[in-house]
């Protein structure tokens, strides 16, 4: 079964965000970010830590200040079974 995606959280500052959430069973952690929506996962800017974890924490740098940002993270466990959250969105500071 996919690992569930629970307890997203972020600190988001006016160029960077730092976001975190934490998965039931060990996984990946990839972030597809846009400022247009839906995010497409095979066109968006991503970041990714192939390194199995239950905690997850991807840090996004090089932001527009005052900008809103679409998100969805992922995460894949050891048998390869992949979940996405739905898609979120945060502003960045100005």
């Amino acid at each position: 079964t996919p690992p569930v995606i629970s307890d997203l959280g972020s600190n988001t500052g006016q160029t960077s965000t730092t976001f975190t959430w934490t998965t039931d069973e060990l996984s990946t952690s990839y972030y597809f970010y846009s400022t247009s929506t839906p995010v497409d996962l095979n066109t968006s800017p991503s970041i990714n830590d192939a390194s199995l974890s239950t905690s997850h924490s991807l840090n996004i740098k090089g932001l527009t200040a005052s900008t809103l940002y679409h998100f969805i993270v992922e995460s894949t466990d050891a048998s390869a079974n992949t979940t996405d959250s739905s898609e979120l969105a945060f502003t960045t500071s100005s």
